[in-house]
């Protein structure tokens, strides 16, 4: 099929296990589940106009939300579908258009112009309402949900003095965005005189809009805020355990990493020097590497920690002695019955909670840790003690995938990214085989230049899916000990 005649995706989207995608096409009705390693079509819906698509794991559970061509697929309405059975599980309506879906274990997070909305999975039940958002976009990320840590990063705006007010601490009206203008009855002239003060101390606020806020989704309540970038944030990402957090601001120059524990920076890297748009980030099941596609034509996979063949069993064994204090039945119970409550005076008590809350986020983090989690993380990302931290160089990619040339992604078009968690065993003729067929040069290993037996040598690889919105599915095979320029395995049409 030629490039002209190809169809363009409306949404794309892989499951959080990565073995299925859901495509909604741009010209055309319904939507497709397909396998990732069979290329299976699982399910084809004809009918309906959707924008959005979410598939539960592996399970036959879908969230969609409509287009808004028919009125029976309003851009308002999320729906639970069970394909298997063809019932409708639930609907929900809102008062503005969904801006974005996510789904984790036991949590669904509903993403609307300045409101995010956050279910109980199990029963849909209202538990929490963030309200008075600046700008979201749809920016929001989950954690993959875990008896003690289930999380929510999402990005926030707060105004502040510069120069010689930066040291003033803002009032609650002007961390809102709303600063009162003062007025008195004694005489026109201080009317003006306080008129003139005022937009002195307006032009003087500036607009902040590089703080990221981690919010607990268990306990209902924002964790902390992290000042991660200068300008707007353009893309946010955390990692299936809840422990790091990657940003990318509008500029799409810099990539920074925290982890969630204190908001300490422990990871800088450079993407480029020019200007890019960061369409998606993902790390690693194992915390390793973070891949990162953009609108320019290469995808950058930046290493977080060396990858130790040798010591993989040990140090999963060592990231369990990390010191956490496991949720018991009890407290659960305890939860289950607070988030009830919660769900109940939700709208009466949702103002006086978030003033509460704010306060005392920006005081200080209210999430207690305990020595060894810091240093252990000191550890495993940084090197070194905790004035290291302070000492933290800005590194470049570790290895990089190229889109064929004859393959250049369209203007506008986005990509998403999976990676899997096991990696694959590549002899040496199997190597050369790729080569031969790939469209790219590839240069082979000097060791396998060297050694007769091809069929002996084996090397280790890790498979890289990209997804694009323009229906082109590459898999990429990624050297996790020497990096380098990744080996473009194939590249599929699906749509």
């Amino acid at each position: 099929m030629s490039s002209e005649t190809r169809k363009h995706a409306r949404h794309i989207s892989f499951n959080q296990t990565g073995s299925n995608i859901c495509l909604v096409n741009d010209d055309s009705q319904g939507f497709k589940i397909i396998n990732t390693d069979t290329l299976k079509t699982l399910y084809n819906e004809a009918t309906g106009s959707y924008s959005q698509i979410q598939l539960y794991f592996d399970s036959s559970l879908v969230i969609f939300v409509g287009l808004g061509e028919d009125i029976k697929f309003s851009p308002r309405e999320l729906k639970l579908y069970n394909i298997e059975t063809s019932k409708m599980i639930c609907h929900l309506l809102y008062s503005d258009t969904i801006s974005n879906v996510q789904v984790n274990k036991d949590r669904i997070v509903v993403s609307l112009t300045n409101e995010i909305y956050i279910y109980n999975l199990t029963n849909m039940k209202l538990l929490h309402v963030i309200r008075n958002l600046r700008k979201l976009n749809g920016l929001i990320s989950l954690s993959m949900g875990t008896p003690y840590t289930n999380l929510l990063i999402y990005p926030t705006y707060s105004t502040r003095r510069k120069r010689r007010n930066s040291g003033r601490k803002i009032s609650n009206d002007s961390t809102n965005g709303s600063i009162g203008t003062l007025t008195t009855n004694n005489s026109y002239d201080n009317d003006i005189e306080e008129q003139e003060e005022q937009e002195e101390q307006d032009e003087d606020e500036v607009m902040k809009e590089g703080d990221i806020i981690i919010f607990d989704m268990m306990l209902l309540r924002p964790l902390m805020v992290i000042e991660a970038h200068e300008n707007r944030i353009q893309c946010i990402e955390i990692n299936e355990d809840g422990s790091l957090i990657a940003t990318a601001s509008k500029l799409g120059t810099i990539i920074r990493i925290f982890n969630t524990i204190n908001g300490t920076k422990i990871k800088e890297f450079r993407r480029g020097s020019y200007k890019s748009i960061i369409q998606s980030m993902k790390f690693s099941s194992d915390n390793n590497f973070l891949v990162v596609t953009s609108s320019s034509n290469t995808i950058h996979i930046f290493e977080l920690q060396s990858y130790d063949i040798n010591k993989l069993q040990e140090s999963e064994i060592n990231n369990s002695n990390i010191s956490v204090k496991e949720t018991t039945e009890q407290d659960l119970i305890v939860l289950d019955t607070i988030s009830a409550n919660n769900t109940t005076n939700i709208d009466n008590n949702n103002k006086n909670n978030s003033k509460t809350s704010m306060r005392r986020m920006i005081k200080k983090s209210s999430q207690k840790i305990t020595r060894e989690a810091n240093k252990r993380f000191n550890q495993l990302f940084i090197g070194g003690n905790e004035d290291s931290q302070n000492k933290i160089n800005i590194q470049r990619h570790f290895a990089w995938c190229k889109f064929p040339i004859d393959k250049i992604k369209e203007r506008g078009s986005s990509s998403i990214i999976n990676i899997d968690s096991e990696p694959i065993l590549l002899n040496g003729l199997q190597l050369i085989q790729l080569q031969t067929t790939s469209s790219n040069e590839i240069p082979i290993k000097k060791t396998m230049d060297n050694n007769d037996d091809n069929n002996n040598l084996t090397l280790l690889y890790l498979r890289i899916k990209i997804l694009t919105s323009d229906g082109n599915l590459y898999t990429y095979l990624l050297d996790p000990v020497n990096g380098g320029e990744c080996i473009l395995q194939s590249q599929l049409y699906i749509l």
